[in-house]
């Protein structure tokens, strides 16, 4: 019944009750739409008709027509003169003279031909111009297509210009593929950056990711350096796609979209604001949208939330990102209502941000990150899970892993390492830690197991459960992360011998803010020189500024190690 009251509004109107950028909200749209009747599109649609279709298109089903002969009578009720059965015709009394009805004939069929001779042209003219008209409308759907996700991609509308680029693909134009991969990457990976947030969560649809990426396990290594760049970054690889884009000459980059590239991926790897700010400069990308939103990450909560308003104030309403910006900024102010955060992110979700706007809503209050307030009341994990469950579809990685943090968070850590055997075999390498803590809970390794607990238990700010968690593993990795986690007022001593592994491990604890710089910096300096490398980085993803000036930093300004400072700390951003 629901899909007859969907054909006839089409039949009446000539498009669909549930418009959506893609097919994603459109079903959205199915669920939540009221669509305006037919008679706001088509004056000439009687208000009875509107009633029928409105009637079908309800959304229980108690309050649609109980059969299609109901439906069918309301139609017909509608329309009268369109009801009215074909009367047989009637039967012409014989005439009484033959001769005036050879006449007649005669006549009749000498107008017949002359009316067919004139329609010929006509019939023609009409086609022709049909025919003109459709090719036209193709013309222009191409050039529109194509135009449109250029505009949106340099406004900084990055879902619906993933959605124009994707209809010109499926019409076979192979020349926006990577304009398509660059808007895919713009719309999954800049907000958790921006929002500071884990890079992971930007791994949130793998079907489309390998719809525009292919779902080999490895890049084409005959490709060009730009191609294999692109599809590492699609896999949350962002330190090799950057080291692949640093192979280049700087002339290979005159183009906004491949300069844009390079920026994401820095981005990803570097946490050094003066870096990343140069590197913008260099770029020519200061007025770029994806540019600014990035800058956005360093800001404190008040000045992000105010950002992020001003983002929303400038992006028209029916694009996701203005509600994107709206959601994060929500997450940066202290008192918000929840009604009003979960609105937003609904509102984006309907609009085409998808299973981003689902796990943002569901990391913002519940992952740790830097910049947001200190919060008297934060939602239980099991309410938040109960929602990503309700919204979210299991199959794409980080929901995966958002998931099993969730239920760890909820008290039941089995069920959490059971939800992560469901992260597909090519899981991208942003969510290597969570391959970790499934290899160490399958290992039977107690010390490895109780080290990737209490990391996950340090991602949602339990900073007493996680020390509990790392004293009882006493791993090199444990023993850094106790530290990093230790009040200011404790008197730890810094941990010794510590290798480069627990360094990356503890990278995430270090970019949520959970150490004060001062400490690492002080940790640094006295650090013997092959550690000293470690705790900096540490340091400067935890908000440090880079000052060669002074200690001890100076201690690479220029020396032969400095390179390898570059390449440690910032990715090889100042190359």
């Amino acid at each position: 019944m629901h899909a007859l009251g969907v054909l006839l509004y089409e039949l009446l109107t000539g498009r669909s009750p549930f418009r959506g950028s893609n097919l994603f909200q459109a079903l959205k749209l199915v669920e939540s739409l009221v669509p305006a009747p037919p008679s706001s599109l088509r004056r000439e649609v009687p208000a009875a008709l509107d009633a029928a279709v409105g009637q079908a298109l309800q959304k229980r089903r108690e309050d649609r027509f109980a059969t299609a002969r109901d439906f069918a009578a309301a139609v017909r009720s509608a329309v009268p003169e369109a009801a009215e059965p074909l009367r047989p015709p009637e039967r012409a009394p014989r005439p009484r003279w033959l001769l005036v009805a050879a006449l007649f004939a005669v006549a009749a069929v000498g107008l017949l031909l002359v009316q067919a001779v004139r329609a010929v042209p006509r019939a023609l003219g009409g086609a022709l111009t049909d025919a003109g008209t459709a090719f036209g409308e193709a013309v222009a759907r191409t050039v529109s297509t194509t135009v449109l996700a250029h505009q949106h991609l340099a406004l900084g509308q990055w879902a619906s210009a993933l959605a124009h680029a994707e209809r010109g693909l499926a019409e076979g134009d192979p020349s926006l593929l990577p304009i398509a991969q660059d808007e895919f990457l713009l719309a999954y990976h800049v907000w958790p950056l921006a929002a500071g947030l884990p890079g992971w969560l930007g791994c949130c649809d793998e079907r489309q990711r390998q719809r525009l990426f292919g779902s080999g396990s490895e890049p084409a290594t005959s490709g060009p350096p730009l191609v294999q760049a692109r599809w590492l970054l699609g896999r949350g690889d962002a330190r090799a796609a950057l080291a692949a884009l640093q192979q280049l000459p700087a002339t290979a980059f005159a183009d906004t979209s491949d300069r844009r590239l390079v920026l994401l991926a820095a981005h990803a790897v570097g946490a050094d604001r003066a870096a990343l700010g140069a590197l913008t400069q260099r770029l020519v990308l200061e007025a770029d949208p994806a540019a600014r939103l990035l800058a956005v990450r360093w800001l404190p909560a008040e000045a992000r939330a105010a950002a992020f308003a001003g983002w929303a104030a400038v992006v028209p309403i029916g694009e996701p990102e203005h509600w994107l910006a709206l959601r994060c900024a929500d997450a940066c102010r202290d008192g918000v209502d929840a009604a009003t955060a979960a609105q937003n992110a609904k509102m984006a979700w309907l609009n085409g941000a998808g299973e981003l706007a689902v796990l943002l809503d569901a990391a913002l209050p519940a992952l740790q990150h830097r910049g947001a307030p200190a919060r008297t009341v934060a939602p239980s994990p099991e309410a938040v899970l109960r929602r990503v469950e309700a919204a979210e579809p299991a199959d794409t990685p980080a929901s995966v892993a958002l998931r099993a943090l969730l239920r760890f968070a909820s008290g039941d850590p089995a069920a959490a390492e059971q939800a992560l055997a469901e992260l597909p075999a090519s899981t991208p390498a942003a969510l290597q830690p969570f391959q970790d803590w499934l290899a160490a809970a399958r290992s039977g390794n107690a010390a490895e197991h109780a080290a990737q607990r209490g990391l996950a238990q340090a991602r949602f700010g339990d900073l007493s459960s996680a020390r509990w968690q790392f004293g009882l593993a006493k791993t090199p990795t444990a023993n850094l992360c106790a530290w990093l986690l230790a009040p200011a007022s404790a008197d730890t001593p810094v941990p010794t011998d510590v290798p480069a592994a627990a360094f990356a491990a503890a990278a995430e604890l270090a970019r949520s803010g959970a150490a004060p710089v001062e400490r690492l910096l002080a940790a640094a300096a006295a650090a013997p020189a092959e550690q000293r490398l470690g705790f900096l980085r540490l340091a400067v993803l935890a908000g440090a500024e880079v000052d060669f000036a002074v200690a001890p930093w100076n201690t690479y300004a220029e020396s032969p190690a400095s390179e390898a400072f570059d390449e440690e700390v910032n990715g090889g951003l100042r190359r």
